[in-house]
Order: C-alpha cells, then structure tokens, then sequence
C-alpha cells in the first residue's frame, strides 16, 4: 500500500509541475535568471545559522545581476497558537523585505520542486545553504531577523507575569543540554558528551544575581530542576510555560547568554547576542560564533585508565595519520581507540568564564588579545592542524592557565 501511495504522490507532482508550474517558469526565466534554494527540515541551530547566514551574505554582496532566488520550506505549523518554527515564519518575514529574494512555506510546493527539478534542466539554478558558518559574513553584517510589534507585546506580557521586566531588567540566559534533550529532540546515540549539569551553572548564577541580573534558564526539554531560588532566578524550563516565540525572544533580549552548544541557544547569533560556550568537545575551534563577541570553554581530555589530563595535541597527533581531526569530539572514538574521556568543565571554570564575560559586555569592550602569548600559541595551534582562523577564542582566564594542552605539536609540512 505504501508503494502505491509513494507512486501516486510522485505520478501527481510530475503532473502538477508539467501543468501548473513549468509553463510559468519557462516563461519567467526567458527573462530572468532564477536560483531555487532547498531549505531542508533541520534542527533549529542549522536552521538559524544556514538561513541567517545566506540573507546576511545577501546583504553585503556586491553581485547585481537580478537573479531571482526562492527559497523552499516546508509549511508553518501552529501548536497552541505558536508556530513550531518561530524561525521559518521569521525568515519568512524577512525575505519579504529582501530584494530578488523570496521565500515559501509551502510543504507540497517544496516537494513538487524537489521532485521533478531535473525537468527543468539549465533554466533554473538549484542551489544549497552553506553550512560553512566560519565565513566573514558573520561579522561584517548586521543581524537582519525581527520581532513583529504583536510578537514583542505578547513576550513582553508573557514575561511579565513571570516577573521579568524587558525594558528595565538586565537578563542573562543560562542553558545546559542533557540527556531528556535527546529524548525529545536529538535521538541519536553517542552525544551524551554534549551534555552537563545545570547545578554546575549555580556559582555562576549568584554571581549574576549579585551584580543585578535577572538570569533565565532556557530550553524547552529537561526534567532536572536547579537547587537554586531567589527572586531575580526564573527556571524558564520548568515553567510548563514554554513556547516557541519565547524560545527565540529571551536570547533576543539578554545581555549575553551562557550554555553548552546546542540548537537551543544558537538562534541569538540572528541577533549578535554575545555568547559564552560552556562544556565544548570541539576544542580547536567553535563553529557557529562571532570571535569578536563569543568565547568558549573546552572539555579537557583525560585518560580512563589513569584520571591524567591529556594535551590536546597529543590526541591531534595520535588522530591526524589515520583520520581527519575533526574526530577529535567523537567520545565513542576516542575511548576505544585512546582509552580517554572528556571532562566536564567545573563550576569555578564555569563562573570563572562568566566573570570574564560579565566584564567585558558591562565595559562595552570587543575582545582584544593582542598582546596575549597564549592566544599566540593558541593560533599557533590553530595554524598546525589548518583550522580556520576566524573561530571563537577560549575564555582568556581559562587559556592562560591550561595553555600547555596546545604545545608540542609539530606540523605536517
């Protein structure tokens, strides 16, 4: 049954498109060049990053040659009055505003186009969305997603009776992925090193409080709760009153956010909101960042057998003869084939990068390590395993004092 059903949908968009659609594209393109871009069903941080990152290298590009771009999603869908993608109806907004660029959510249109594409041969150029997040377009363009005025007075409403004030409170966003995020969003096995502790983020969080935030735990999908209350801490989380135009609109309005890499937070780079990466087992590079605004933490590497702390060039080393460094975060990989484990990063760590954080955002200061030998060596590194160099340095504090992980690694020229 299933194979009749597959072939009558395929037989009814070969027709749609012969009947309805390539008629008006052959004609429209005798006149126009036009560029179809597939905008796949991914997780909300590749999401965020690829469509963001496209209208942004639309925005400074120097090219005028008129094409015409659609960019294909599949359909909003509407959960208790919030669409489930608060990003697709941003995005979608957006391109409204966006010379030659124009942008459908229609599930049954993406399909049709997705389809049948070969039949349009030279006259339509099919295209994908980067996934390259380290280009300079990141920093040299201004953030382009937006609220609605209705948008912004229903979060500002919904914030308040949780007593968070938008205009005149100071908010930091906290998260921490762990293991109930697999089981509602991410299902695939050997991630549990992307999770960590939300009661680690605790020192750090007083720490906040003190200087006169207001601190938001977000993310949608945790059953843990923080052994933590005071006035200015909301556990947004385990509210029961999370939904996806909040999701989106705290990391919009924090002074900076603070968590552990994940599709949950990755959205305020629409809005170059500063962000602090905690319990990061991409150790040679953070992708997904502006290194003028973010900064990170690394998990340390340390051998199972022994508890030692092992040098990150030493695993690069043992990895790069037989595989590309990048297998550097697989967990599953490196203990069995290296007999070592990451390390989660402790709470002083974590309040430690947060201090320095907090200092440079009140002080209004874009990072600035010129003079710093360990950023040198750190480039250094960076250099040798060919990374690129635009990546989000660590936490100067943390850099300095483990700064020995990256030495004696030797070259392959």
């Amino acid at each position: 049954m299933k194979f009749y059903f597959s072939l009558f949908k395929k037989i009814l968009a070969y027709l749609t498109s012969a009947l309805l659609i390539l008629p008006v594209i052959s004609v429209y393109t005798k006149f126009n060049k036009v560029r179809i871009i597939f905008v796949p069903d991914l997780p909300q941080g590749f999401l965020a990053h690829s469509v963001d990152l496209f209208f942004r290298k639309h925005q400074i590009s120097n090219v005028n040659d008129n094409t015409k771009t659609l960019l294909l999603a599949r359909s909003i869908v509407y959960i208790d009055g919030y669409p489930k993608s608060q990003l697709l109806l941003m995005f979608k907004r957006l391109s409204i505003g966006v010379d030659n660029v124009y942008m459908s959510t229609n599930s049954f249109m993406q399909y049709i186009m997705y389809k049948t594409k070969r039949v349009y041969g030279h006259a339509v150029i099919f295209d994908k969305l980067t996934t390259n997040f380290y280009e300079y377009e990141y920093i040299s363009a201004l953030p382009m997603a937006s609220f609605t005025c209705s948008e912004i007075s229903s979060a500002r409403n919904q914030l308040k009776l949780f007593g968070i004030d938008v205009v005149n409170d100071k908010i930091v966003s906290v998260f921490a992925r762990d293991s109930d995020y697999k089981n509602h969003i991410d299902k695939k096995e050997g991630l549990d090193y992307r999770n960590t502790d939300i009661n680690n983020f605790i020192p750090a969080i007083q720490y906040l409080v003190k200087k006169g935030y207001k601190v938001v735990r977000v993310g949608s999908y945790s059953t843990k709760e923080v052994q933590y209350t005071d006035k200015s801490f909301f556990d947004y989380t385990m509210s029961g009153k999370t939904n996806t135009l909040l999701d989106i609109f705290l990391l919009y309005i924090s002074k900076f956010v603070v968590g552990t890499s994940s599709g949950a937070i990755d959205p305020a780079h629409l809005f170059n909101t500063p962000v602090t990466y905690i319990d990061c087992t991409t150790f040679y590079s953070l992708p997904f960042s502006n290194k003028f605004y973010d900064a990170y933490i690394p998990k340390k590497i340390a051998s199972i057998k022994t508890g030692e702390i092992v040098r990150f060039s030493s695993i690069i080393s043992q990895i790069r003869p037989k595989k590309n460094v990048r297998w550097a975060v697989d967990s599953t990989y490196l203990r069995e084939e290296f007999g070592v484990e990451f390390i989660s990063n402790t709470e002083t760590e974590i309040l430690e990068g947060v201090v320095e954080t907090e200092e440079r955002i009140s002080s209004f200061q874009l990072k600035d390590h010129s003079n710093s030998k360990s950023v040198e060596l750190y480039y250094q590194f960076l250099d040798t395993i060919k990374t690129n160099d635009l990546c989000t340095l660590p936490v100067l504090v943390w850099l300095e004092k483990n700064i020995d992980l990256y030495s004696n690694l030797k070259s392959d020229t």
